[in-house]
């Protein structure tokens, strides 16, 4: 349980810093 949790989170704090680096150098 721990480990999936651990994991989600890693995978949300991943989405998030590439929506802020996206948003800040957009790209096509």
């Amino acid at each position: 349980m721990i480990r999936i949790i651990s994991r989600a989170n890693s995978v949300t704090s991943r989405n998030e810093v590439n929506r802020l680096v996206t948003g800040q150098i957009p790209h096509d």
